[in-house]
């Protein structure tokens, strides 16, 4: 078993996705079309993970599925915009912001610290989501949310609450933790984040990153490695919420949150 988490076939010595095979010695990887090329014109069809297997994953062979997609989705469930109209939110949440907008940290929430600061950049995409739903600009509204989630995978909101649940004897369940909307004018709580170091974002940079993965070189004190809850495998994300090893990993509450989040935004309730 590779890193792509599928058994290799003795036979072809290929990696059997269902949809087509993968051959993890040549650079495209995918031997065949993907067979949802059509609404990707824009990559290789034989792209794995769309040249980008850092933030997006590829169960089954046939298109890059990233959590921010999946997200996206969840929250759309039920809802009575067009399937025209939530594909491309769901493509400016998923490829357009994790793809074609990697590198900029303005999108990713990255390289930002200072709880006010913060702040200012979540209300604004927040608002620039209103406001680019109801212009009908569907891709930039996606890549509003994209921004949103990330927030609580990029930053230490996740750890900074629950030292102050600890200290306040606050419930600590999942489903009881506030979103940054309900308590960003909290002042109690701004006080708190402000005198235990304050609230912040992983510092991203594309050369910091080479470094750590091809060389081992340790990640500096800020950088995105370090706060990152994208990934319930990675350091930061497999690790318990609290002291309690029962409590859900740091990813599963990042992600429920910007899961609620969302739900809220697209169902008009975040006010």
């Amino acid at each position: 078993m590779l890193h792509t988490g599928k058994e290799r076939d003795s036979e072809t010595g290929f990696s059997y996705f269902g949809a087509r095979y993968y051959d993890s010695d040549i650079l495209t990887g995918w031997l065949s079309v993907d067979p949802m090329a059509d609404k990707y014109p824009s990559l290789s069809p034989y792209a794995y993970c769309a040249w980008n297997p850092i933030r997006l994953v590829d169960p089954d062979g046939e298109f890059p599925i990233g959590v921010h997609k999946e997200t996206v989705m969840i929250a759309f469930l039920g809802s009575n915009l067009d399937s025209h109209a939530k594909d491309k939110i769901i493509y400016g949440a998923g490829i357009h912001s994790d793809v074609l907008h990697a590198p900029f940290s303005s999108i990713h929430l990255d390289n930002l610290c200072g709880f006010d600061n913060i702040k200012e950049r979540y209300e604004s995409a927040i608002a620039d989501y209103n406001n680019n739903f109801m212009n009908c600009d569907y891709i930039a509204a996606g890549m509003n949310l994209h921004t949103i989630a990330d927030f609580y995978a990029h930053s230490n909101y996740v750890d900074l609450y629950s030292q102050y649940a600890s200290a306040n004897g606050l419930s600590m369940d999942i489903n009881e933790i506030p979103t940054f909307s309900k308590i960003k004018d909290d002042d109690n709580f701004r006080e708190f984040v402000n005198a235990n170091g304050g609230l912040r974002t992983g510092t991203f940079s594309i050369l910091g990153w080479l470094s750590e993965k091809l060389f081992n070189i340790p990640p500096k004190e800020g950088s995105h490695s370090l706060v990152n809850l994208d990934d319930e495998f990675s350091p930061n994300g497999k690790q318990p919420y609290s002291s309690n090893a029962k409590e859900p990993t740091k990813y599963a509450v990042a992600r429920a949150l910007a899961q609620r989040e969302i739900n809220n935004l697209v169902n008009g309730e975040n006010q």
